[in-house]
């Protein structure tokens, strides 16, 4: 049966909607902030509007296949905007719904990819850093006492400054109760070794 959620529209909570078996989002931030002149890359928020891309001849988005990256550089796309011509909220919506199509893609790939993989763990725990400074944060428990699986992670990505990454440490119950400080520890150490 599939599962609808409305209103939400930022990357992060994307992640933790898929993490959560979601199937359908609704929201306006894409193509709203598209037809304002602001791309949504994986690099962060571009805004072509602004004189720093007058002379930007690269694309809005290195990563991105989509036909606005592959045709129409941040340059011409400013240019677009500040004549006011709709080719430019065309083109913007364009790429935005395909960013976030691709990151839902890869969302869903590298969460079913891991359950399949480790298909009889009992708890698949992770923290996430989106964004140049990292701005945007998730992090979850899957089933384990609050904070004592996802924190410890983060903990981890932000001691190390690590940004635009993803840390799941899987975990299989073996029968001997860690209590609230052995999960803390268990997590952190594990995802600092992965880090």
């Amino acid at each position: 049966k599939p599962r609808y959620l409305m209103g939400v529209g930022t990357p992060d909570y994307l992640f933790e909607g898929v993490e959560r078996g979601v199937d359908m989002f609704d929201c306006v931030l894409q193509t709203r902030t598209a037809r304002m002149g602001t791309a949504l890359t994986s690099h962060g928020k571009v805004v072509v509007r602004n004189a720093a891309y007058a002379r930007d001849f690269s694309p809005l988005d290195d990563e991105c296949d989509c036909y606005t990256c592959r045709n129409f550089t941040r340059a011409y796309l400013r240019h677009l905007f500040k004549a006011e011509e709709m080719l430019a909220m065309r083109f913007a919506v364009t790429h935005n719904l395909h960013f976030y199509n691709h990151l839902m893609q890869q969302i869903r790939d590298a969460l079913d990819g891991l359950r399949k993989r480790y298909y009889d763990a009992t708890h698949h725990c992770y923290a996430w850093r989106l964004g140049p400074e990292g701005e945007n944060v998730r992090m979850n428990d899957d089933g384990e006492p609050s904070s004592t699986a996802g924190r410890p992670i983060l903990g981890q990505l932000l001691s190390r400054q690590v940004t635009d990454a993803l840390v799941v440490v899987v975990r299989y119950f073996g029968g001997t109760k860690l209590g609230v400080p052995g999960l803390i520890a268990a997590y952190k150490e594990s995802a600092a070794a992965g880090l």
